[in-house]
Parts: C-alpha cells; structure tokens; sequence
C-alpha cells in the first residue's frame, strides 16, 4: 500500500520532463526542417516509453533473455534524444546539461512509474496453490480456491503456475526429462529451469520409477 504513495510524485517528475523533451525535440525539428516537425517528437520519446515498457514487461515475466534487443533501443532512443537537445541547447553556460537532462528524466521517471504501477503484481502475494513446492518448501494441505483461468494464469516470481506443472508431469509420464527443451515450451528463464522446473522433473520421476514394480 506505500508503494502508491511514491506514485504521484514520480508521475509528475515523469510529466514534466516528458514535456520539456517534448518541446525541445519539436524546436530541434523544426530548426531542422522537417517536413512535419509536430509529431516527431514521439518517434524518440515515445520510442523511449514503448521499450522501457518492454523491458519491465519481459523482467516481470521472467524473459531475461528478451530483454537485451528492447533495452537497446532504449538506451540508443534515450543517447539520441540526449544529443539532439544538448546539441540544440543555447550557447550559455551549462545550458546544455538543462536540455540533456530532460531526456535522462523521462527515462528514469517513466521506468520507475511503471515498476510501481505494474511491479506490485510480481512482489505482490499469490495463491499457494499455484506454487509448485521445491525442495525445502511444503506441499499446501488446504490450497486456497481460484477459478480455473486463475490457476491456468496465476503463479509466484520464480514459480510454476498451475498449467505448467500439468504439462510437466504429462511429459514425464510419457518418459520425457529434457530440462531444456521442456523450459523452453514453457518460456523459462534459466534460472526457473535450475531451481523450479529441474527440481519437479527429477522428483516425477523418482515417483514414477517408484511406482515401477
């Protein structure tokens, strides 16, 4: 619940950097020459806003290996937004750092507001049905009741959710215990093959090889 009290003043932040860079890049196009130099401006601010919502989208959901080609489009939008304003900036003293700062803002600002805004569902609790239980973790005696497209959709940072653990131990009993091509049907991050999804493939079929006479 605090977390929301960091909103307001870090969407103001956001907002007015974000008009500033806004003007500053349509001055520039216009001294410039543009044929139309009104919209432009969002093709590198708003360039800005759509990778960073790409990047925490992917690290919300665990895709660390997306992430690279979104963040550098970000960085490269945020370096040329940066440029052109110091580089259009008045010839005044630390007038050029004013106009680079803009840029530098709505970047920050812009990630932060949306890790606030979005975030809260990966930190936030989750239903201890889904989670699938590790090694040093206990099965739930008295999971709580979801519907079912919670159960297919619902899961813990680092956890299975429910829909998965199923298609896991179908292919385990159909004598299946590639790791790797298992997490990649499932869009795993390394890390939740190592520590969640290995751990399950070995414990089925441990149970499975048990049940063997």
């Amino acid at each position: 619940m605090r977390r929301w009290l960091l909103i307001p003043p870090v969407a103001s932040l956001f907002a007015v950097s974000f008009y500033e860079s806004w003007w500053a890049l349509n001055k520039a196009a216009t001294a410039a020459e543009l044929p139309d130099p009104r919209p432009w401006p969002w093709s590198v601010d708003g360039f800005i806003l759509v990778m960073a919502l790409m990047v925490v989208f992917a690290a919300i959901d665990g895709h660390s290996w997306g992430t690279w080609w979104p963040r550098l489009g970000l960085l490269s939008a945020t370096a040329l937004s940066t440029g052109i304003q110091a580089a259009w900036a008045p010839e005044a003293d630390w007038a050029w750092a004013l106009h680079a700062w803009s840029p530098l803002a709505v970047l920050s600002s812009f990630e932060c507001l949306v890790w606030l805004v979005f975030g809260q569902d990966q930190a936030g609790s989750a239903p201890v049905d889904v989670l699938v239980p590790g090694s040093r973790e206990r099965q739930p005696v008295a999971p709580v009741r979801t519907s079912a497209a919670d159960q297919r959709t619902r899961t813990r940072p680092g956890g299975l959710t429910l829909a998965q653990r199923r298609r896991v131990e179908g292919w385990v009993a159909e004598g299946r215990t590639n790791k790797s091509q298992m997490a990649r049907e499932l869009g795993l991050s390394d890390r939740a093959k190592k520590e969640r999804l290995a751990p399950l493939v070995d414990q089925l079929a441990a149970q499975q090889n048990g049940d063997r006479p």
